[in-house]
């Protein structure tokens, strides 16, 4: 069983991790997986050299989107060992709350859902119903370091950084940054702009940073580094306000290649998220103090 809720688990996190990407209804084909025409050539881009204007647009959209305080958004691609996610989410920092549902095409009728209030997370689905003696429900209070028991370790806490604009600001720490043209997406003109940045490059991006972004920011990247990648090839979409409205993220991973696309639907508006009904929820910390 805790080999089965960590591998579920992980599905939550490594969606968390990427939602800072953009949009899971791409202009691509109909299987959900992002279009592959616009995919820069990494040699071509770094040969011809930086582009200044380009790096100066990517600049002004991560000053923008370090203004988000909530966000709605929605993503899709494909994970590492070529799972296909779709993911529809809200996000808001302050108060800290989190709303996300996840479906897997590849396996009909999967689906999670996670829900962040009040420090708690609550984990719905099948996999839940299983985990959870029978609750639709798992609840992880996120102000412990550690749930005990039931295979939960190491989750609590988790949720409180996945804000999906964190990743847009690596792509400033970028050194072949390049305007591949314009584009409209949902009926707003975008101008479309690439670049590949490595593990390091993404580290220094943070120099200067205030203590407290920076610190967040540091969480992304070690679950960067949990996976295996070691360099991230990266699109964005930036709008006529300087706002970021697509964001992909492409990258080797040690468990397969992963491509995640994730279009930002709402910013800075409210984000009410309600908890499961208590009869609903099966709570593994009570579990084990019971066993004690």
């Amino acid at each position: 069983m805790k080999a089965k809720c960590r591998g579920a688990a992980g599905v939550v996190l490594a969606g968390a991790l990427l939602c800072g990407t953009t949009a899971c209804q791409s202009d691509g084909g109909g299987d959900g997986r992002p279009e592959a025409r616009s995919t820069p050539s990494r040699s071509a881009s770094a040969d011809a050299g930086p582009d200044h204007a380009a790096q100066t647009a990517v600049n002004k959209a991560v000053e923008r989107s370090e203004e988000i305080n909530s966000v709605t958004y929605r993503m899709t691609g494909e994970m590492p060992g070529r799972q296909r996610i779709e993911m529809d989410a809200k996000f808001s920092r302050k108060p800290l709350a989190m709303s996300m549902i996840q479906r897997f095409p590849d396996q009909p009728g999967q689906r999670m859902e996670v829900r962040l209030t009040g420090g708690v997370m609550y984990i719905g689905g099948a996999f839940a119903e299983a985990a959870g003696k029978g609750k639709k429900w798992i609840k992880l209070d996120m102000s412990k370091p550690a749930e005990k028991g039931g295979g939960f370790e190491g989750l609590s806490g988790q949720g409180g950084d996945s804000d999906p604009s964190d990743q847009i600001n690596f792509l400033s720490g970028s050194k072949d940054l390049k305007r591949l043209g314009e584009e409209t997406v949902d009926g707003r003109r975008t101008a479309h702009y690439a670049g590949t940045i490595t593990l390091r490059q993404m580290r220094d991006s943070l120099k200067g940073k205030d203590p407290a972004v920076k610190a967040r920011k540091l969480k992304s990247l070690e679950r960067f580094e949990k996976l295996g990648i070691d360099r991230m090839t990266m699109d964005i979409w930036i709008g006529e306000d300087d706002r970021t409205t697509q964001f992909r993220a492409r990258a080797d991973t040690d468990s397969g290649k992963m491509d995640m696309l994730t279009k930002f639907l709402e910013v800075n508006k409210a984000v009410t998220v309600e908890a499961p009904p208590a009869s609903d929820v099966y709570d593994p910390a009570t579990e084990a103090g019971r066993g004690a």
